[in-house]
């Protein structure tokens, strides 16, 4: 739908816990305009992969899902 609208993902971020739930945002392009929208992660991360855009974790949802970070070099 993105793509169909004109518009192209440049990545994914995932940037807080609100109580147990998980706050997102898509970062897109329409054009030279660069747009922030709210998204679930979960939505967001499926277009990510779909598209291969990057996705971002801040340091604090990490450690919310008892993520330690030395844990993700190993991957």
């Amino acid at each position: 739908m993105v793509k169909d609208l004109g518009g192209k993902i440049l990545e994914v971020r995932v940037d807080g816990v609100h109580g147990d739930a998980f706050v997102g945002s898509l970062v897109l392009t329409h054009g030279a305009k660069v747009m922030k929208l709210d998204a679930r992660p979960s939505d967001a991360i499926a277009l990510a992969v779909g598209d291969g855009a990057p996705i971002f974790v801040s340091r604090k949802v990490l450690a919310a899902a008892g993520i330690d970070r030395r844990m993700l070099d190993r991957m």
